[in-house]
């Protein structure tokens, strides 16, 4: 999380670029999106515009971590886990 996210309240911004499915993928990204839906399954990350990842990176909008997120990203630097 802490690749993605400098700090825990930053956005990461996604494009059709991430989507597998969209008629431009980037491999690298799409990688990166399967991240972040692994995340959002465990609750650690969430669209910031309450959609599926899928409309979030074809309206080109970002993510963000949950509130659990944030609380595991702060245990991550403190390296407590």
């Amino acid at each position: 999380m802490t690749t993605f996210f400098p700090a825990p309240d930053d956005r990461y911004p996604l494009d059709k670029t991430y989507e597998e499915t969209s008629d431009t993928p980037g491999p690298e990204n799409v990688i990166v999106f399967k991240k972040f839906k692994r995340l959002q399954i465990a609750g650690l990350l969430h669209p910031d515009n309450g959609s599926d990842l899928y409309w979030t990176a074809i309206e080109k909008r970002s993510v963000v971590l949950t509130d659990l997120g944030i609380f595991y990203y702060q245990l991550v630097r403190k390296h407590l886990i």
